[in-house]
Order: structure tokens, then sequence, then C-alpha cells
């Protein structure tokens, strides 16, 4: 009595734990790709919300009033400095810039875009080395923000290490790129842009163009940690640009 009644009690215990086993699989490849999306969104709630603290930890020195102001979105500048602060003197003696509108950056990346850009479709790479003015005319737009109501007469980067905020005209940096990049353009469709420096090749690679099939979305800036490795060959003494240090 005992055996004959546990017997089919035994077989559809296993049945239903084999159900479950195939539905946790189902269930489990399913979550991970769910949980690569999450982690997609939530590195990039991160970096966001690193944008906005780094904003916000520059309005308060150079601009107080602007503190609770909604935060800029799109392709425009992202702060401004105060006109009245002490500061404006020393920045338009060392580095002139056209308005006091700011690009901020920090970190080893610099990202001056994201999404596709119409003028670099299937570009031939020998027009950027040639044709200086198209280079001029894609990075005011895509760097100084000319074709916004504020464009980004300033960059300054946050160096963190030295706790130091770097202040260039991006007029000059714009101008840098137009004169002393060398472009290419690799098997796999990216664009390279490199720069003399006092590395053993007398050169190295800074700026990229590439599509990020992770994002889905076109990117172009300096990634790869040579975002920090750019802003530190604008300072050369022999490679560089003008520029102003302030402490923070």
């Amino acid at each position: 009595m005992y055996q004959t009644t546990n017997k089919p009690a035994n077989q559809s215990t296993m049945s239903m734990t084999l159900e479950k086993q195939i539905f946790n699989i189902q269930n489990q490849e399913k979550t991970g790709n769910e949980k690569r999306k999450e982690s997609c969104k939530k590195v990039g709630g991160e970096k966001k919300e690193k944008g906005h603290k780094r904003e916000k930890d520059f309005l308060k020195k150079y601009n107080q009033q602007e503190l609770d102001s909604p935060t800029e979105y799109g392709a425009t500048s992202d702060t401004n400095i105060c006109s009245s602060h002490d500061i404006c003197e020393k920045l338009k003696k060392i580095i002139a810039p056209s308005n006091l509108n700011v690009s901020n950056k920090s970190g080893n990346n610099i990202q001056l875009t994201l999404g596709n850009i119409p003028e670099l479709e299937n570009i031939d790479f020998d027009k950027l080395n040639k044709d200086k003015e198209y280079v001029r005319n894609i990075f005011n737009k895509y760097l100084k923000k000319t074709t916004s109501q504020k464009p980004a007469g300033i960059l300054v980067y946050k160096d963190t290490i030295n706790k130091k905020f770097i202040f260039f005209n991006t007029d000059d940096i714009v101008e840098y790129i137009v004169n002393k990049c060398k472009w290419r353009k690799l098997d796999s469709g990216r664009l390279k842009g490199d720069f003399d420096d006092d590395s053993k090749k007398g050169y190295s690679q800074y700026i990229t163009y590439e599509y990020r099939s992770t994002h889905k979305s076109y990117f172009l800036g300096m990634n790869c940690g040579k975002g920090i490795k750019f802003i530190n060959l604008l300072k050369h003494p022999k490679h560089g640009i003008k520029y102003f240090e302030d402490d923070y």
C-alpha cells in the first residue's frame, strides 16, 4: 500500500521539478537580457547624476544664482559664469572667451556628442585632412554648440586629482583640432583623429567617431582614457594652447 501510493506521487513530483527547471532556465535567459538593459540604464543614469553634480559644484563657486535653475538638456552649453565674478577678468586676459557659457567635462573620457552626425556619414577621411572649414563647422556645432541659443565660449575640465578647474577657450580647442588633427578611417568604419605628442611614435590617437552597438548610437569624443590625455595635451607647453587653472 505504501509503495503503490507513493510511486505516482514521486513521478508527479519529478515532473513538476523538471517543468520548474525548464521554466527557470527560460526565465534566467530572459532575466539575463533584461539585466543587461537595466545595467545600461543604470550606468547611463549614474553618468547623468555625476554630470549634474559636476555642474552644481561648478555653479556653487562661479554662479550661485543659477544653482536652482533647471538642468540644461540637448545640444547646448551646461552652465555659465556670473559676469560679476572675480574670475572673469582673469579669463578675459588669459584665454579671452567669446562668452561666459560653459561646457563642463571631467573624468578619463570626454563625450562631445551622442548620435549620428550627418556630416560624417560615409565621409572620405581625406576630406577631413584637406577641408579645414568643413572640420571647423563640425566641431563648432558639436563641441562649441554654435547652433544653440547658448553656445559654449569656455570648456572647463574638472581635475579631481589635482583639485583644479581648468578653463579653455572653445574657439582655441576647435582651431587646435582643425589645424593639428590627422584623420584616418579604419576598416571597421571608425574614424580616428591623431595628434603629435611626446610619445615614442611622436603621435597618438585621441579622437574617435564610432557606432556603438551596445548603445545603438554614435559617439564622438575621446574614449578609452583619452579624455584626460587630451586635456594634458592641450596643457602641454610645446603642443598645447592657453588655459587657466583655479582651485576648487
